[in-house]
């Protein structure tokens, strides 16, 4: 069962099982996420250099890449959960224990 932790943020701790579950999105969750990866580095592509303000580029840019990256990890991350538990579902212990 998840309980809180003292620490200045909200944190939990987590047994494996519910680590693992926690990280699995819907169908649909994933399918929003998706589309927010995708508008981002659409954003990231139309990006524009403005002489007058060369430096807001390279913060525009490295703000949309750290979206991006933290949406490409959080969908490998269920997925790789829902493999996880397929894994374990069949009885592939040796394949489940790689994760």
């Amino acid at each position: 069962m998840a309980t809180p932790q003292q620490t200045p943020f909200t944190s939990w701790k987590l047994s494996s099982q519910e680590e693992t579950q926690g990280s699995i999105f819907s169908q649909l969750q994933k399918q929003v996420l998706q589309n927010e990866l995708s508008v981002a580095a659409e954003q990231i592509i139309s990006l524009k250099f403005d002489p007058l303000n060369p430096v807001a580029i390279a913060l525009d840019q490295a703000a949309l890449q750290a979206r991006v990256e933290f949406l490409q990890f959080i969908l490998s991350r269920s997925e790789e959960s829902e493999l996880h538990l397929r894994r374990l579902a069949t009885g592939d212990a040796d394949l489940a224990s790689d994760q």
